[in-house]
């Protein structure tokens, strides 16, 4: 192409004059191809109606790349698109391909009107057309804004549903279907329109709102039920709607929309719903679902409503796959319950191999009168997985130090024993806390922690304690301490009693010597008393 036509046809493109338009149309005819581009490229750049409407009528002759040129025109060809909308079939359909492809979402109310009347040949279409760029739209509200993109999608979308919204109030006539669709999966849950339909069962869209709640798989739809859920007290209708889809797509959003939101109002609407159509059969679960899955659909169901026996077999049903942290979750359920059925199945998680999930059982023990549990708790303390001896522990609290001090004035010698032992097995800080008492300032105090340290049967694990208090003020205390070291052996328990020998006090004496002899460490005879000495 020479240059002086490539200047002619930029200055034409660049002129207000509709001759310029008309000269450009007419030169499309010319046989010369780049002289041609030349041509579309600038009838596209132009806010001509009769320029775009000239290229809407050889657009399925155009090749890839010259489509890609005319689309420079995107945003400026409503007009002629409209017009082009009621024009013969061949511009008809061309008009329609490139609203699809330009996004042309500002003629959705004209394709609207089109498909509201069964008598038009091409209504059928149009309403295709229509419901394809709403979910065009959609998949551009539910994904990241290009910064390319000059298209505002939600003023759109606000702008469409105005249309829909009146073609609902014509339904009885056209009874278009999937124009009701389209209107549900681009409309909030607040919006008036919905909720009036949901309220009235008889009202004409009903049943067709419900079918396309229950069955579409479009992002704006399955969208539009997570945000009821989002809501206070979610309509009824929905809550329904979330019981019953048991189609794959949704199963997938529903357990990773549950798995990642903390929303109060989403636990609270969950609880209201007691059953989930495809969990059955549940001893399937782990066939159709894989561990991740599985994972999100445990979170689903405890924080859901499920009456006890189906919590329960739901329970039952996970401690058999080997997905643990599902099993976990699920235990989690357990604690809810109270009936005999949920005891056992406490139990049987108990056994379970998987350590977190025995913890999690554990934990779900508080209040329960369950045969033999104290025994099964004592052997978990000695379970080889740390988290199963501490949540042992924590459904050990009756015995942990603490408890056996507050209560220890109030046994018998033979119960002080008893508990003492599980105490001394249960709670793992017994001997710094029984250090700790030794050393208090309360005479009564350190007295009773040298007794209760016989009754743990931690003497020896106290002896160097024991040894302090032989030096103690008080030398009721001494004895007391010299009586309980004749249970302890050492180098340094026998220096400290040889020594004690020589305490001013003859009681604190006789008690050492006592220990000696219980021991068999040899020792002198006690001097004759001339006066006592305390």
């Amino acid at each position: 192409m020479s240059e002086a036509l490539n200047l002619t046809i930029e200055t034409f493109a660049k002129s207000r004059n509709q001759a310029a338009t008309d000269a450009m149309i007419a030169a499309l005819d010319t046989g010369d191809v780049d002289s041609f581009n030349a041509i579309i490229a600038g009838l596209a750049k132009r806010r001509s109606k009769a320029g775009h409407t000239a290229l809407l009528q050889i657009w399925h002759t155009l090749s890839d790349d010259q489509k890609a040129v005319v689309e420079e025109g995107r945003g400026h060809m409503g007009g002629a698109l409209r017009d082009a909308l009621l024009a013969d079939k061949r511009l008809f359909e061309n008009a329609c391909v490139v609203a699809l492809r330009f996004g042309e979402f500002d003629l959705t109310p004209t394709l609207i009107t089109i498909g509201e009347h069964p008598s038009n040949p091409r209504a059928i279409e149009a309403v295709q057309v229509a419901v394809n760029l709403i979910a065009n739209l959609n998949v551009m509200l539910h994904s990241p804004r290009s910064e390319d993109d000059h298209c505002d999608p939600e003023a759109m979308r606000r702008y469409v549903l105005e249309s829909l919204d009146r073609s609902l109030n014509r339904f009885r006539k056209h009874k278009r279907a999937a124009l009701v669709e389209a209107f549900v999966s681009l409309s909030g849950a607040t919006s008036n329109t919905l909720n009036t339909i949901l309220d009235d069962p008889r009202h004409s869209c009903f049943q067709t709102v419900v079918n396309t709640l229950g069955k579409s798989i479009s992002p704006g739809v399955i969208h539009l039920i997570f945000e009821f859920l989002k809501c206070e007290n979610a309509h009824v209708v929905v809550r329904n709607i979330v019981s019953k889809r048991s189609d794959a797509a949704f199963v997938a959003a529903l357990t990773s929309f549950v798995s990642t939101t903390q929303n109060k109002h989403v636990t609270e609407n969950l609880k209201h719903i007691h059953n989930y159509h495809w969990l059955e059969p549940l001893n399937t679960l782990a066939d159709r679902f894989g561990e991740e899955r599985l994972v999100a659909i445990a979170r689903l169901v405890e924080r859901s409503g499920l009456k006890e026996p189906e919590a329960l077999s739901f329970v039952e049903a996970m401690l058999k796959t080997e997905c643990q942290p599902a099993k976990s979750i699920a235990c989690e359920m357990l604690g809810r319950f109270r009936s005999q059925r949920a005891n056992h199945v406490i139990v049987q998680a108990m056994d379970n191999p998987e350590p977190k999930v025995r913890a999690t059982a554990i934990r779900q023990l508080l209040d329960r009168s369950i045969p033999d549990l104290l025994t099964k708790l004592m052997k978990l303390i000695e379970d080889p997985c740390e988290i199963v001896q501490e949540a042992a522990r924590e459904a050990l609290t009756e015995f942990s130090f603490e408890s056996f001090l507050s209560r220890y004035d109030t046994l018998d010698e033979l119960t002080r024993r008893n508990t003492g032992s599980l105490v001394s097995r249960v709670d793992n800080e017994v001997v710094p806390k029984l250090r700790a008492e030794m050393e208090s300032q309360s005479r009564k105090q350190r007295s009773r922690a040298i007794e209760m340290a016989d009754s743990l049967g931690l003497l020896a694990k106290v002896s160097d304690a024991l040894i302090d208090r032989l030096e103690d003020e008080d030398h009721l205390i001494r004895v007391a301490a010299a009586d309980a070291l004749q249970f302890c052996t050492g180098t340094d328990v026998r220096d400290a009693l040889m020594a004690a020998l020589k305490d001013r006090s003859t009681a604190v004496q006789a008690s050492a010597r006592a220990s000696l002899i219980y021991q068999g460490v040899p020792v002198a005879p006690a001097a004759p008393v001339q006066g006592g000495v305390s």
